[in-house]
């Protein structure tokens, strides 16, 4: 199955279960886009396509904000450096899980794509129930520090191997209005990873 969610937006939603939002979240701790849930996405008018994707964005924001990201994002990239080495692989995942916390910026800004669909029949709550659910797939992903990791579990299909599949209401709702996901996938920039 395709994973509409982008890698950074992905790896932001990785680091924590639906308790940890931004100030995009509903009462229950969940995304809300703000805007009413009952209209359908290719009503939306522009000003409300664009509360959509802010909204999106403070939702992973949160993540960010926390701390937690960056944590997440250094342990990941730790783990494979370590997993490319034969000897000594512990210390090198730690120098480079060092290095990678003392430099790492993570910058979050609403999609560029911030238009909405033509002729679909999703509404704005089904949107939100993607995301919802998309979080609540990917929050209990647990990585292992550096001293407890399996390094042949940590090669160049890690990703494909923690990635989830796509919950039912992300597939559904890219079937019935292709490229809506685009309004609720933030563009997260990851930069300072050591020797990149």
């Amino acid at each position: 199955m395709r994973k509409m969610l982008a890698l950074g937006a992905w790896l932001a939603l990785m680091v924590g279960g639906i308790g940890c939002m931004g100030d995009s979240s509903d009462s229950s701790g969940g995304y809300s886009a703000g805007v009413d849930s009952a209209t359908k996405l290719s009503e939306l008018s522009d000003a409300d396509a664009k509360k959509v994707c802010n909204s999106a964005s403070d939702f992973v924001k949160g993540y960010v904000n926390s701390g937690q990201y960056e944590e997440f994002t250094c342990r990941l990239f730790a783990l494979a450096y370590g997993a490319q080495v034969t000897d000594g692989q512990v210390d090198t995942c730690n120098t480079q899980y060092d290095m990678c916390m003392k430099q790492v910026s993570i910058a979050v800004t609403p999609t560029a794509t911030c238009t909405p669909p033509a002729q679909c029949t999703a509404t704005v709550a089904d949107l939100e129930q993607c995301l919802n659910d998309q979080a609540a797939e990917v929050g209990g992903i647990d990585l292992p520090d550096c001293g407890h990791a399996d390094f042949s579990m940590f090669g160049v299909d890690m990703l494909d191997m923690y990635a989830p599949e796509d919950p039912h209401s992300c597939m559904s709702l890219e079937s019935e209005c292709p490229g809506a996901s685009e309004l609720i996938n933030p563009d997260v920039q990851v930069s300072g990873l050591p020797g990149t």
